[in-house]
């Protein structure tokens, strides 16, 4: 009989990885909550889901009608105590109101010593107009202690609602919150109309451009630093695993990877590689008692190799010893016998 027509394959060079396939969601690199730092009734929500935020945005605002109302009292008061200030106390108008009399008291005063220094005037009169000029000056000076403790009194009054002010409306601003870092509004867990109080989550933000992807395997042990591969929509992303704790891992995309948060891909991790090695189907390689081999063709005929196989996954072996690049090996060679002649045929 003829040679039997086999199937073979070719030995290939190149690299074998030993993967696992998993699933995965897109996450943030990096996020944090939001918390309200005061307490309230949620009027208005400023921003949504999804959304992409500079770094102080306004988020919310919490209801602020009795704040408002009690700005308006103490704007009211502060007014009307500003519009008395220059109100002075009656004491002292109506000594202002004697100046005038006090004056021509003093000129009359002066007029009458003239006169009476060329005996032309009574005594009597003189001495009233000096007692008139005298009067007045005492009544100033006894009225304006009372006017600057009055001034004192008021600008305190002033100052303390001024301060007051301030506080209400520094507490007023505090009603609505900005977010301190820019990111992406993850989800928001307030609406309109809720009631919040201080520490309740407002909304999880995200790093803009940062994307890890979240996965669940916990089949082989793995650890920081393998290299894995994201695949999305038919394109492939470098990755290395960032983190791994209680079967939940974290993978990193290489810079370039996008997609929105919560989309499902496929992540396949490296487990162990073989570089620059000859590469044989598994089918093509048996085990006696020597150990692993192969049949390759030769000159028409079947000659073993025995092989030493650094690593295998379902379909590969990467071999390091006892075949090269090129060489033809038939499938299942258990099934034939070293030395016999063959009509190779490759297998695509």
């Amino acid at each position: 009989t003829g040679p039997a027509e086999v199937y073979v394959a070719r030995v290939r060079y190149g690299d074998l990885i030993v993967k696992e396939r998993c699933v995965g969601k897109v996450a943030p690199a990096k996020s944090w909550v939001v918390a309200s730092k005061t307490s309230g009734m949620v009027e208005e929500v400023f921003v949504q889901a999804g959304e992409d935020l500079p770094a102080g945005t306004v988020l919310y605002r919490l209801d602020d009608t009795l704040l408002r109302e009690e700005i308006a009292q103490v704007s009211a008061s502060l007014h009307k105590l500003e519009s008395e200030g220059d109100e002075p106390l009656e004491e002292v108008l109506q000594v202002s109101a004697d100046m005038g009399e006090m004056a021509a008291a003093a000129f009359q005063a002066a007029d009458m010593i003239a006169l009476a220094q060329n005996g032309g005037v009574e005594y009597g009169l003189l001495n009233e107009a000096i007692d008139r000029a005298r009067s007045c000056g005492v009544l100033l000076a006894n009225a304006m202690p009372a006017q600057t403790e009055k001034d004192n009194e008021r600008q305190a009054r002033v100052e303390e609602l001024e301060e007051a002010l301030a506080g209400l409306e520094a507490e007023k601003d505090g009603l609505q919150q900005c977010s301190e870092l820019g990111g992406q509004v993850v989800a928001l867990h307030i609406r309109e109309g809720q009631t919040v109080a201080a520490g309740d989550p407002i909304a999880t933000m995200a790093q803009t451009g940062g994307f890890s992807v979240e996965v669940q395997s916990g089949t082989v042990r793995k650890s920081a630093g393998q290299e894995a591969r994201v695949i999305q929509n038919g394109i492939t992303w470098k990755a290395r695993l960032v983190g791994s704790e209680d079967g939940a891992l974290q993978v990193r995309p290489e810079a370039g990877f996008s997609g929105n948060f919560g989309d499902t891909v496929d992540v396949d991790i490296y487990l162990q590689e073989a570089r620059d090695v000859c590469l044989l189907p598994v089918d093509c390689i048996g085990e006696d008692g020597k150990g692993e081999y192969a049949l390759v063709a030769e000159s028409g005929r079947l000659v073993r190799r025995d092989l030493v196989v650094s690593l295998r996954d379902e379909t590969t072996a990467a071999i390091t010893e006892g075949i090269g690049t090129g060489e033809q090996a038939v499938f299942q060679p258990e099934k034939y016998k070293e030395g016999q002649r063959i009509e190779p045929i490759d297998w695509e």
